[in-house]
């Protein structure tokens, strides 16, 4: 629906908003709530956007290492609730798939295999 309200949006000018949603088989009120919903859409997308940047931050003060969860709870420590991006995982927002850990790194005195980073010591 988007693509289409946002093809309206651009070529109503030309075509007509009436006509444009009877070819795209889509409601014309439809089309105005849609506008009317974009100051609230925008608004959730700085929010989001805001967010991703705590995030990161968090993620980068502690080398990279913190996952969801453990950002989660650094976040409601900082006095900043429990917000997080909807649909969104930390990977995406961070722009990783997961980075293994660094040749040479070590856990509780045990060394890290560098290329596959996924071994877990209880």
């Amino acid at each position: 629906m988007t693509c289409s309200y946002r093809f309206i949006s651009e070529h109503r000018a030309a075509f007509g908003v009436a006509l444009l949603c009877r070819v795209l088989a889509v409601r014309r009120p439809g089309f105005y709530e849609w506008i009317a919903a974009a100051p609230v859409r925008a608004a959730h997308a700085a929010a989001e956007e805001e967010l991703a940047t705590e995030i990161a931050e968090v993620h980068t003060e502690h080398r990279k290492r913190y996952g969801c969860p453990r950002v989660t709870i650094e976040l409601v420590r900082l006095a900043e609730g429990p917000r997080l991006a909807r649909g969104v995982t930390l990977p995406e927002i961070l722009g990783t798939e997961g980075e293994p850990f660094p040749a040479g790194a070590r856990v509780q005195g045990k060394a890290l295999d560098g290329a596959s980073g996924s071994e877990c010591w209880p």
